[in-house]
């Protein structure tokens, strides 16, 4: 099957007309008579029998020169031959689109799917249909029967006008909804809105949804069905839910089943976006779940607010974190320095798996902000410590006392009950008989449903003064119905007494799973979520921040409706109720689109579509643009035209004279053109990215080691960037073995990085964000082992750091997987991996270099990233004549010197990564100075 033939621009088809009118033309003008030159009378011997100059073109130069330009009308008209199978039925090509979260991953390669059939429905003169399947925000208005109309795009029309609304189309933070399209569609075929018999192309996001098999046959009575996906190969992700477990936060992802193994990095993020720590999930074959580790110091852990996956942008790998996530700040104020007999000891390790733990005095811990104090046998407590604990629990602190010696006969009313003097004991005055055990936990009390266990045994504790509350206020009790655990509410918090010691001295308690189990329920009162919980009321929690498809926070929608407070936990995100953030500016609330961590429910399954699928951009793989061969044809033929006229001016073919050497050239550059022209992808396929290199440009940027800058569409900072590349250029080539070739421009939203073992980005004033395409490539090229030389030019602080142009630089890296960076110091191998430096100065001097935190280390590999604010290129740029661009720097010709041998390190450092801080060589190097 030879294939149809369609154009893009059919209009440049009527050209062809003037062939006529151009056949005349060509044939009236002879070609330019021969040119004889008699210089003497010698060279008359050289010239043979006169013949009349030609009146009309030879025929068989007409033909060509028509023929080229027949090929040249072609060529711009477009062609393209469309080896797939044709189009099925007549009228309209149904799409549907699955546009929900699960989709948005990779949604660029869904959109460019969409725009392809388009083209090739266009080319067939037909108009298309697109149907998606997420309901809007609020959800489908005027019932299930409406979905259709309401769907994005739901009427037919025409390819260009596809095209150009592609860019808007939305993803849903939620899941599809085929059940209720399902509905619509076959309401639609019953009336005849819709032909039958026609072609249909789904392009499912791979996951079975509730309706998802009505969908498919609905589709498949419309017409000959084709189910498009990359589920296969790139399977959906999601976040299930996060847990504290001790230090770390332990975060649940799921996955469609499948046979191969996986790897996923996760990302804590703070309030600011700033990346704090990430982990790794690995997937085993075959599994639907796997578990990533966070582990953040305690100064850090509560600053996490959000929890996403690296390279997989979607409301379903985005976890938003609140204060019921916030592990509280817990003071501990006692006395004793013997580990196993101080009381801290005992507390601070039973607090740590789910608490900030803070030590201190009473006064400081009040400054620093800590939710819950706890005193191991704190006497007295000076009068104007004591106004400050009393206002501060009123305002929502709790303090927790624990027994001692002590505390027997303190009374500096921050007791729950009345003491009596002194205390019982085993054997003493007010002793009992033996050891008492540890009771049943009283129904009303926070410790309710804990197992008091059998070996919990209590020797001596404070007494309380019996009172008509006394029973009230009791949390726990011992076994002849002795209080434990005494509370009292004041204000906004509570006092909570222990009637026994924070260590071993007074009862085995504190050596028993049941006190960290206590501990654990008395924390849950000083923990920010509870607080706020506490603070919303039955109130309506107004929508304050929503996430769209591909896990951005933005405003609400204003068709999003307030939920209340009991139905949070209940409530599944949704069109009415999108993930996000409700309530009140800083007390909101989140609401994730998977749901808190637990066993995995059938809402959270990612289930494969039950259907025959093919990959995404299989519909038109088969298409072969032949403008390319047919432009190249044509330079070939206006070669061989241009060699013919210099051959009938005597150019070519006089006697004892070469070829001229520019015919040569010319046809030389000719061929070459048309062989690149000829081998260009055609405009229907995929679209080159970094795996797929044109092959003129991949051999240009490999036949030498060379140098990139980005292009900042800047011609000052782009000039001064390749006149920086070259400076530093002609230095490594003067002082070192390295060889490089000109410079390299490059784009990254267009260009392949993998070629370029170094890239100098220069970050001008007014940049934006990277584009989906430029990030995605950033991303890989520095996964892949490649180094960026950021260099803000001015200012200081980098990324994670609120000061200078850092903030122009998150901003260019918003999305970015970026590492923590660190301060370069003398020691580091990039300080040394040519040159011994102490400073990187470029144009500007005392600045700070900035790598990836760890690469200190020996170890430690070699850092993606190098941040800067010197201008090394000014301080490199060379003009054409080899003088420096920029005459003088400030530290003169010092500094200069020292900015060139800081590029010499970079480059090496590029180039060699840690050998010279690789121990293994010392001996040879050693051995080689003689030592």
């Amino acid at each position: 099957m030879l294939g149809a033939l369609s154009f893009s621009s059919p209009a440049l088809l009527l050209a062809l007309a003037g062939l006529v009118g151009l056949y005349f033309i060509i044939r009236a003008l002879p070609s330019e008579p021969r040119e004889r030159r008699f210089p003497a009378i010698r060279l008359l011997r050289d010239i043979g029998p006169a013949d009349p100059p030609p009146m009309r073109t030879p025929p068989w130069l007409w033909l060509l020169r028509l023929l080229a330009a027949g090929l040249l009308i072609l060529g711009l008209a477009g062609p393209v031959l469309d080896r797939s199978d044709d189009l099925a039925g007549t009228g309209p090509v149904l799409l549907v689109l699955d546009n929900g979260w699960q989709a948005a991953a990779r949604f660029d390669d869904r959109r460019t799917a969409l725009d392809r059939l388009a083209q090739k429905a266009a080319r067939a003169g037909r108009g298309v249909r697109l149907i998606t399947t997420a309901p809007p925000p609020g959800g489908w208005t005027g019932g299930t029967d409406a979905a259709l109309a309401d769907a994005a795009l739901a009427d037919a029309t025409t390819a260009a006008q596809l095209s150009a609304r592609l860019a808007d189309l939305a993803v849903r933070p939620w899941s599809p909804a085929p059940e209720p399209v399902a509905r619509r569609i076959d309401a639609a075929l019953d009336r005849g809105e819709i032909a039958t018999g026609g072609a249909v192309y789904y392009l499912s996001d791979g996951v079975a949804h509730d309706g998802s098999d009505r969908l498919l046959a609905t589709l498949a009575r419309a017409g000959r069905l084709t189910v498009l996906t990359d589920a296969p190969t790139r399977p959906p992700l999601g976040l299930r839910g996060v847990e504290r477990t001790g230090t770390a936060l332990a975060a649940t992802l799921v996955r469609p089943p499948r046979n191969f193994e996986q790897s996923v990095t996760l990302h804590a993020r703070g309030g600011d976006g700033r990346l704090l720590a990430e982990a790794t999930a690995r997937f085993a074959a075959g599994a639907r779940t796997a578990t990533a580790r966070v582990e953040l110091p305690p100064a850090l852990r509560n600053e996490v607010r959000r929890l996403d996956l690296a390279d997989q942008a979607s409301a379903g790998t985005t976890l938003l974190l609140d204060a019921r996530a916030v592990r509280p700040d817990v003071g501990l104020v006692g006395a004793g320095v013997t580990p196993l007999r101080s009381p801290l000891f005992y507390l601070s390790r039973a607090l740590e798996p789910f608490a900030a733990v803070r030590q201190g005095e009473i006064d400081g811990l009040i400054d620093g902000g800590v939710a819950m104090l706890m005193l191991a046998d704190v006497g007295e407590v000076a009068a104007q410590t004591r106004r400050r604990l009393s206002d501060w629990i009123g305002q929502g602190g709790v303090l927790i006392r624990f027994a001692g010696p002590r505390l027997a006969n303190a009374d500096d009313g921050l007791l729950p009950v009345r003491l009596r003097s002194g205390d019982r004991a085993f054997g003493g005055a007010l002793s009992w008989s033996e050891p008492q055990a540890l009771g049943r936990f009283p129904d009303d009390s926070p410790f309710a449903g804990l197992d008091p266990g059998e070996r919990v045994t209590v020797t001596r504790q404070l007494l309380a003064v019996p009172s008509a509350d006394l029973a009230g206020k009791t949390w726990a009790q011992l076994a002849d119905g002795t209080p434990l655990v005494t509370a009292e509410r004041r204000g906004d918090g509570w006092l909570v007494l222990v009637h026994t010691s924070a260590n071993p001295d007074w009862s085995n308690l504190v050596l028993n799973g049941v006190f960290v189990d206590m501990l654990k329920r008395l924390v849950t009162l000083a923990e920010p979520g509870q607080r706020a919980l506490a603070g919303q009321g039955p109130e309506r929690l107004v929508p304050a921040q929503t996430l769209d498809g591909f896990g951005r926070l933005g405003p609400a929608d204003p068709r999003v409706a307030p939920l209340s407070l009991a139905q949070l936990d209940e409530t599944p995100a949704g069109p009415r109720h999108p993930p996000g953030y409700y309530g009140p500016e800083g007390a909101a609330l989140a609401l994730n689109l998977m749901g808190p961590a637990g066993p995995i429910d059938d809402r959270f399954r990612l289930d494969d579509l039950d259907a025959e699928t093919e990959p995404l951009l299989a519909a038109t793989r088969g298409d072969r643009a032949l403008a390319p061969p047919l432009l190249a044809l044509v330079a070939v033929l206006l070669a061989v035209d241009g060699l013919v006229g210099l051959w009938l001016r005597g150019r070519l073919g006089v006697p004892g004279r070469r070829w001229r050497p520019g015919a040569a050239a010319l046809l030389a550059l000719t061929v070459a053109a048309g062989l690149v022209a000829g081998g260009a992808p055609a405009t229907a396929q995929e679209p080159p990215g970094d795996d797929r290199l044109d092959d003129a440009y991949a051999l240009h940027a490999t036949e030498a080691t060379r140098l990139a800058y980005v292009t900042t569409g800047d011609p000052e900072v782009d000039a001064l960037s390749r006149a920086g590349l070259v400076g530093l250029g002609r230095v490594l080539t003067l002082r070192t073995a390295v060889q490089v070739g000109a410079p390299q421009a490059v784009d990254p939203a267009q260009d392949p990085l993998m070629l370029f073992p170094l890239i100098y980005w220069p970050v001008p004033q007014g940049g934006g964000g990277l584009g989906p395409a430029a990030r995605a490539r950033l991303n890989a090229y520095l996964r892949g082992g490649g180094i960026v030389l950021f260099d803000t030019g001015a200012g200081s602080g980098p990324i994670g750091i609120d000061t200078g142009d850092g903030t122009r630089l998150r901003a260019l890296l918003d999305g970015v997987d970026v590492p923590p960076l660190m301060a370069v110091t003398s020691d580091h191998v990039l300080a040394r991996s040519f040159y011994l430096l102490r400073t990187f100065p470029g144009r500007l001097s005392d600045t700070t270099l900035w790598v990836e935190r760890g690469t200190e280390r020996a170890d430690g590999g070699v850092s993606p990233l190098i941040v800067g604010q010197a201008d090394w290129a000014a301080a490199w740029a060379v003009d054409d004549q080899g003088r420096y661009m920029v005459a003088s720097l400030p530290g003169g010709t010092q500094q200069r010197e020292m900015a060139l041998r800081f590029g010499v390190n970079a480059v090496m450092y590029a180039l060699t990564g840690t050998y010279k801080a690789d121990s293994l060589h010392l001996p040879t190097v050693l051995e080689r100075l003689g030592e």
